[in-house]
């Protein structure tokens, strides 16, 4: 095969380029860090990154599921915490009320806290995080309590993926927390009771049993004002106005008139109006019983109640254990997922990052190789034309 000098110029100058093109990558991977700036660099390197990658990301996802679900458990605890203490003070205030020896201005201060005590229970049956109820279900958008009721009736679990295939409930059953009248009672045990809203209704009763007997109250235990006469005292819509200590003119009601009981309408309970048993255009109302031949309980009734409290007491901090329990799990699972992050950084990074001290060494290698090759290139292309006619 006869070799020219063209061909020896072209092999020079594609060897040349070919080490100018090493040494471009090796100032790449110096610049960057990376062993590759685009995927035809490495076309393996590059697969694994973006598996690597994506990896990463489902992390981060699960992690900041579980992040919510804590954040959600936290403020669940909260509540279940303040209603559990809410109850405690309940039964405190049973006991005291309890002793016969105790006097009827005594009671209607202890009844009075009770009505506080169920106003702040309903507070905390309507907790919110973010603006959505922890305790409706999945209905976070409607509150659990109003007019004077636990009304909901989902009890359907919120599930966050925090791992892949595990979903764990971050809410709590609100019917099993305020809807059962014994602890420890199962969902099909509630579901057969048609949701009763017992624990607020308990408190409606201990409150209905700590009022005097000559008082006429609404149905939240709020006494009714009456005139000089003894007569209601009602507006011009014929509503009948709460009993007000420090009005001159109002006095507690103790009668109804005759033909007549109290009445209030379902849609807007916390109005009280005079009900005309013969006015059939009022079918929409709920009478209530006059109250005035009511005898108050005496320290054995009371004392009854005290063991129903008890079963509310200890359903709340079974509860507490539940959501403490589901809290451990979801710390542990953060752990994992923080261990597992960081391990596929490591990998990512054998799989990727360049190493300095071998990039310079080559880099060096290839710049001596250049130079020797520039200089063999040197001696390959000086014959001329001139060189031979001299």
């Amino acid at each position: 095969m006869r070799i020219t000098q063209n061909m020896l110029n072209n092999t020079m100058l594609r060897n040349l380029n070919n080490s100018l093109i090493r040494m471009d990558r090796l100032q790449d991977m110096m610049s960057t860090g990376k062993k590759i700036s685009r995927p035809s660099h490495d076309p393996i390197i590059a697969m694994f990154g973006i598996q690597y990658r994506t990896n990463l990301t489902v992390n981060k996802q699960y992690y900041n599921n579980a992040n919510d679900a804590i954040d959600w458990l936290k403020e669940s605890e909260a509540a279940v915490n303040e209603g559990k203490d809410i109850l405690v003070r309940v039964k405190d205030l049973m006991t005291q009320a309890a002793t016969d020896t105790l006097n009827p201005a005594d009671r209607e201060k202890i009844r009075e806290e009770l009505i506080q005590l169920r106003e702040q229970m309903g507070n905390v049956a309507n907790a919110t995080l973010n603006g959505n109820y922890i305790f409706g279900g999945t209905n976070t958008d409607i509150p659990p309590f109003k007019d004077g009721a636990y009304q909901n009736k989902n009890r359907t679990d919120i599930n966050l993926e925090v791992s892949p295939s595990v979903q764990l409930p971050i809410n709590v059953d609100g019917i099993q927390l305020f809807g059962q009248q014994k602890g420890n009672m199962t969902k099909e045990e509630l579901e057969n009771r048609g949701y009763e809203t017992d624990l607020f209704e308990l408190m409606n009763k201990l409150i209905e049993e700590l009022k005097p007997s000559e008082y006429i109250t609404d149905q939240y235990g709020r006494r009714l004002a009456a005139d000089k006469d003894g007569n209601p005292i009602v507006d011009a819509d014929n509503k009948v106005a709460l009993y007000d200590p420090a009005n001159p003119d109002h006095r507690p009601l103790e009668k109804i008139a005759d033909g007549k009981a109290l009445g209030y309408d379902p849609k807007n309970p916390l109005q009280i109006e005079i009900f005309d048993k013969s006015d059939t255009s009022k079918d929409g109302y709920v009478r209530l019983p006059a109250q005035e031949d009511k005898k108050p309980a005496d320290g054995k009734q009371l004392t009854g109640y005290l063991d129903t409290i008890q079963n509310h007491i200890d359903n709340f901090l079974q509860v507490q254990s539940e959501i403490g329990a589901r809290m451990n799990r979801l710390e542990i699972i953060q752990n994992r997922l923080e261990t597992q992050s960081q391990s596929i950084e490591d990998m990512m990074s054998m799989n990727e990052d360049a190493d300095p001290a071998r990039v310079i060494i080559d880099l060096q290698n290839n710049e001596y190789v250049y130079r020797s090759a520039l200089a063999a290139g040197a001696r390959i292309i000086q014959p001329s034309l001139l060189d031979f006619l001299r």
